[in-house]
């Protein structure tokens, strides 16, 4: 494969995690179009971009392309997750923005970023491994794009499930877009099982609130509803190390709580999430949709991403592809 060349770069830095060296994590960059002053996790391209969104690539410090996803964008700006292939601790990891290349195609793939991901624009749920006939791809709502996943009401409970086997061997964080359409009883979007063979319902749509499941049903820490007909973005964290979920509805934090299975029981510091689920209500009529499911990993603290430096003219510089 002949290497690509861009005009510009821009340098980032990755400052560690305290809690130690992190190999294939994922970070966020804010990338903006036009002109301005960088701040952490966000850089501008002065315009600066030939084919703005899609000639943006992403290297390491030897000019190896990482893999990316681009989570939105408009005219403006947007949103990049990029897998860093090493995080050592001791001293700051720098990556590079490459731009500047006319013509350019779109590079962005979940699929290559995170553990697990499906936006479902395939319009089938062909990429997991269990699909209950509850379930189906529906152009009724989505997040973005032109697909969802269709959850609705089964009365038998393993055509209610959706699943996933992953095998992170890590924390992971569990992120998808929810819109509740008419929840009868409760809707379940971040429903696991650990290695171990415990249930995790770490998410719960039931009552117009958030909830969670460990022998009973709790509100997040920061008490939180929703309204039916409405798309909310739903981050949960699974913390083995700190024993802790961790939660974020719309971006804003609603907390933490210890780590538990259904039964109330503590999840120990190794026995991982196996197994991603969504299941649909348990009641008639009850109808929910999800999109833009991925699983990444997680520690916390998570490393941070700097100021970008300078842009830099990259001389027609290559970027080495990834090899598929």
């Amino acid at each position: 494969m002949a290497p690509s060349v861009y005009a510009k770069k821009m340098p980032v830095e990755i400052s560690p995690s305290s809690a130690g060296a992190e190999s294939n994590y994922v970070v966020k960059v804010t990338l903006v179009k036009g002109s301005g002053s960088n701040t952490a996790g966000v850089g501008y391209l002065d315009d600066q971009c030939l084919n703005w969104p899609y000639d943006i690539r992403f290297t390491d410090n030897s000019g190896n392309e990482l893999s990316f996803y681009r989570e939105e964008s408009d005219s403006t700006d947007g949103t990049w997750w990029i897998k860093v292939s090493s995080i050592p601790t001791g001293s700051n990891t720098t990556i590079w923005v490459y731009f500047g290349k006319s013509g350019d195609s779109d590079a962005s793939s979940g699929a290559n970023t995170f553990i697990f991901f499906d936006d479902f624009e395939a319009g089938n749920l062909n990429k997991w491994d269990s699909v209950g006939t509850a379930w189906s791809a529906s152009t009724t709502q989505k997040a973005e794009g032109s697909y969802s996943a269709k959850g609705v009401y089964h009365d038998h409970a393993t055509s209610r499930n959706l699943t996933k086997n992953i095998s992170p061997g890590r924390s992971v964080l569990y992120h998808l877009d929810v819109y509740p359409d008419d929840v009868k009883w409760a809707f379940y979007p971040v429903y696991l099982k650990t290695v171990g063979g415990k249930i995790v319902y770490a998410l719960v749509l039931k009552g117009l609130t958030f909830q969670y499941y460990i022998g009973s049903y709790n509100n997040l820490p920061t008490g939180t509803s929703y309204s039916l007909g409405n798309w909310y973005t739903a981050d949960v964290a699974i913390d083995n190390a700190n024993q802790l979920f961790r939660w974020w509805i719309n971006g804003a934090s609603k907390g933490t709580a210890a780590l538990k299975d259904q039964a109330g029981d503590a999840i120990a510091t190794d026995d991982y999430v196996a197994t991603c689920n969504l299941a649909s209500d348990a009641n008639s009529g009850g109808i929910a949709y999800v999109d833009r499911v991925w699983v990444r990993p997680y520690v916390y603290p998570e490393p941070s991403v700097g100021t970008p430096g300078e842009m830099q003219d990259a001389g027609g510089q290559s970027v080495i592809p990834i090899m598929m």
